[in-house]
């Protein structure tokens, strides 16, 4: 889901290059600073990605209530929609959806509940991250370029 944002690779490595020589209290400002600003894009696309998901049996609700999260690397800025390790969201974009039917967690368990994969509209998210591209690299680039005057870069 990388389509739609775009920052100068150049630019970053070097901003991440200086913030690992200063003050790591001072580095971890700028960190929060850039996880802050990529935070509502994420959201945005999680958003309008469940617009397109099927309402009945509450599965565009429960996407609504998912967690959006960010990290700053060294190779880039991570947006993450749903947990980490138990979303489906890159499953959906791709336009499959894995649920139990009828599921029974008093008397049997996650193994033994009947799965089914249910189909779901395919590149909702890709789609809603290239609508929002060019707002979220300005507010990526801006804030990216406040921080490079600050440190002189």
């Amino acid at each position: 889901m990388a389509d739609g944002l775009f920052i100068d690779a150049e630019d970053y490595t070097r901003m991440m290059a200086k913030l690992k020589t200063i003050d790591k209290k001072v580095a971890a400002a700028y960190r929060k600073r850039l996880r802050y600003a990529a935070g509502p894009i994420g959201r945005l696309v999680l958003e309008r990605g469940a617009e397109k998901m099927p309402r009945r049996g509450g599965l565009a609700a429960r996407l609504m209530r998912h967690p959006v999260s960010t990290s700053v690397r060294g190779a880039g800025l991570d947006i993450w929609l749903g947990k980490r390790n138990k979303s489906q969201i890159s499953r959906m974009n791709r336009g499959t959806f894995r649920h139990p039917v009828w599921a029974d967690a008093k008397n049997k368990t996650r193994d033994e509940w009947a799965w089914v994969n249910q189909d779901v509209p395919a590149g909702a998210f890709s789609e809603a991250l290239k609508a929002i591209g060019p707002e979220a690299t300005a507010r990526v680039k801006g804030v990216m370029d406040d921080i490079m005057k600050e440190l002189e870069l």
